[in-house]
């Protein structure tokens, strides 16, 4: 279908540009060493940076780094960072993410921590380190690979101002926006293998992004977990959302969704839709909510939402919302009971309310749970 060939279309440019990543380098590239007690080539980071070739390696001893350098064009100054990289294929690497720290000693709105350089940075590896109490802890301008990192008290843990991130193996938490943001101009984001903690607004938001990809994901607390709005087009699996205080997803404005062998438990609502453009998946669990698992959905031009758990919330199964009339097709899902009598009195649309112009149709309806696919989560719990 062609939603899914959208999918494999970015996943196999991903690959693709991912390798790039290897060949760019020629064998010539040397690894500069930072040390804070000045056994290295530089104890400042920027300094290492400012020397650094195409392809070069900052290696970043154990410390604490609190260091402010300017980004200008011409006599303008664009903003303060901690490190700015303005090459190619430039890697900067701590040797322990616990113990390499680049931090503000207190947060400031003008403050950026590893910021990439428009329009020169290219393919910048970011690993083994933490940032800390930045408004932005990672900036993305164009290719971005970021592992075994934490983002911890920032405003946005990391920022998509454009271009594309791979984000794996590291923990966002107490950002008082979001873990991630990816501005409409990002283009492809993926995170796997990454836990989302405490963080106020959003656990991340894709908006507008061309392709987004989560896999393995765990996300706690805050008032939304995933945001996927505003045209972005995006695939979820094996993920555990839970803990929010208003919506576990978020999804809204003619997105492109897919979801499979996912746990959202809690919140309001486990999904809040608006105006979705598309919604497929199986294997799901949606639970614990307290007023519906399935929040004010509207027709949408392809919804294929079958082999779920549906499980009753405080209140209700589904609530939908709107004056059009339309039909929203669940059958074919497991709502823990066989009682259709039972599920009709717990949904809220134009059979129970005249107002309201939508018709759920949930039957025919699983007879017995749906089995998931095992998830990988559990490692990156214990690292954290």
């Amino acid at each position: 279908m062609a939603h899914t060939s959208r999918t494999e279309k970015w996943l196999a440019c991903a690959v693709l540009c991912a390798a790039s990543l290897f060949a760019a380098n020629d064998g010539s590239s040397k690894t500069w060493n930072v040390r804070k007690d000045g056994t290295g080539d530089f104890s400042v980071i920027q300094h290492a940076v400012d020397v650094a070739a195409d392809g070069d390696t900052i290696l970043i001893g154990a410390g604490t780094y609190r260091e402010q350098s300017d980004i200008r064009v011409g006599v303008t100054l664009v903003r303060l960072v901690a490190v700015g990289v303005w090459q190619e294929d430039i890697t900067i690497k701590g040797v322990d993410r616990d113990s390499v720290i680049i931090e503000q000693e207190e947060y400031n709105n003008d403050g950026f921590g590893i910021s990439m350089c428009y329009p020169t940075a290219r393919n910048l590896r970011v690993e083994g380190l933490t940032v800390s109490n930045f408004r932005e802890g990672i900036t993305v301008v164009d290719w971005c690979t970021v592992e075994d990192v934490r983002a911890t008290k920032c405003a946005y843990g990391v920022s998509v101002d454009e271009g594309s991130l791979m984000l794996s193996n590291s923990v966002l938490d107490s950002a008082s926006k979001m873990g991630v943001k990816a501005n409409s101009q990002s283009e492809y984001v993926e995170i796997r293998d990454c836990t989302f903690l405490d963080n106020e607004r959003f656990a991340f938001q894709l908006y507008n992004t061309s392709m987004g990809v989560i896999e393995d994901v765990e996300v706690v607390g805050g008032i939304v977990g995933p945001s996927i709005v505003q045209g972005a087009s995006a695939v979820m699996r094996r993920c555990e959302i839970r803990g929010q205080m208003s919506y576990g997803l978020d999804l809204g404005n003619r997105v492109h969704f897919e979801m499979y062998d996912n746990v959202i438990e809690g919140a309001f609502a486990n999904i809040f839709f608006r105006s979705n453009r598309s919604l497929i998946g199986s294997r799901n669990v949606l639970r614990g909510s307290s007023r519906a698992p399935i929040f004010w959905i509207r027709p949408m031009e392809t919804l294929d939402f079958r082999n779920n758990e549906i499980l009753l919330g405080d209140s209700l199964f589904v609530e939908t919302e709107g004056i059009q009339t339309g039909l929203i097709d669940l059958s074919g899902n497991w709502w823990g009971t066989v009682d259709p009598d039972f599920v009709r009195s717990w949904i809220v649309d134009a059979h129970s309310d005249s107002l309201l112009g939508h018709e759920i149709m949930f039957e025919p309806m699983l007879k017995q749970r749906v089995p998931l696919e095992k998830r990988s989560i559990g490692s990156v719990k214990a690292r954290h």
